[in-house]
């Protein structure tokens, strides 16, 4: 693992340096070992799955607090937000978006927070104390987001949100008001990156393996470098079924896991060992 720790910052020159971000969570990896367990999965192993849901889903987001998962189809604002116990199973509750959903985070302060289709901007849920939604709340209206159908992600470790541009083959961070921070090319190498999933994108705190994509043609997690936009060595391997489903939307990352859409489920397989979770939930907090 010391190698690992040692590689998180690479020689840069002194202009670029106060622009990027540092490796963050140092100890959040130290239960790992050298023999592999630092890393992601090479093969996903079938786990929880939320049961009763539609096509064209947006984000799935879980709150260790209250200890449920979070999804809401993209679309509408008609359409459903609904929660999930974390052993899966049927919705335990369900109630009208109000917008139509694209990505759904938890912050670092547990707000559950959402960006809408194109320049509905973001907005936040305001939940009862027992993590049930009963309102929500316009935050940041207007365009901040790559693409109209952007399921954004949260950068934990910054506070920021991220989103995938298909175009140019860019990660963007931007504040939680929607202004544009930063822009990262990522480094396709020998891996084409025109079969991934435009509209979703993952973020954990696995050094060197922070930004996440799913390429659909190949069923398999690809996982990119915040610093330089290297792509990981390692990838997972993911066992599912259909990918005509997995093109656009009905993807999502959180928990150390992977979930996709199969039929009328939404499908989540482990891509992170399960110490290591954790990394993929708002302050790398340990699973429940």
């Amino acid at each position: 693992l010391s190698s690992l720790l040692s590689s998180w910052a690479p020689s840069l020159p002194p202009s670029l340096a106060p622009s990027l971000p540092t490796h963050p969570h140092p100890l959040c990896v130290t239960m790992g070992d050298d023999d592999g367990s630092s890393l992601p999965l090479s093969v996903a192993t079938r786990d929880i799955v939320l049961e009763g849901i539609t096509t064209n889903m947006g984000s799935v987001t879980y709150s260790p607090k209250d200890d449920i998962y979070y999804t809401a189809q993209a679309g509408s604002s008609s359409y459903q937000l609904k929660t999930f116990s974390s052993q899966g199973g049927e919705a335990t509750s369900s109630t009208q978006t109000g917008f139509s959903v694209r990505g759904l985070w938890f912050t670092n302060d547990e707000q559950l927070e959402s960006n809408a289709y194109r320049s509905a901007g973001f907005y936040k849920f305001i939940l009862n104390v027992d993590g049930q939604p009963r309102d929500r709340e316009s935050t940041a209206p207007g365009i901040h987001q790559p693409d109209d159908d952007s399921q954004l992600a949260y950068d934990h470790d910054e506070d920021m949100l991220i989103g995938y541009d298909h175009t140019s083959k860019e990660v963007q961070w931007r504040s939680r008001q929607g202004d544009l921070v930063r822009s990262l090319p990522l480094q396709q190498r020998d891996r084409s990156l025109d079969s991934v999933n435009p509209t979703v994108i993952g973020y954990s705190s696995l050094p060197e393996h922070e930004i996440l994509l799913y390429d659909h043609a190949r069923h398999r997690v690809m996982y990119f470098d915040k610093l330089i936009g290297g792509r990981a060595e390692r990838e997972t391997q993911v066992p599912a079924a259909d990918s005509r489903e997995h093109h656009k939307f009905n993807v999502s990352f959180v928990n150390g896991r992977i979930f996709l859409v199969e039929g009328n489920n939404y499908q989540s397989y482990k891509i992170l060992p399960d110490h290591l979770s954790g990394m993929m939930t708002v302050g790398c907090l340990p699973p429940k």
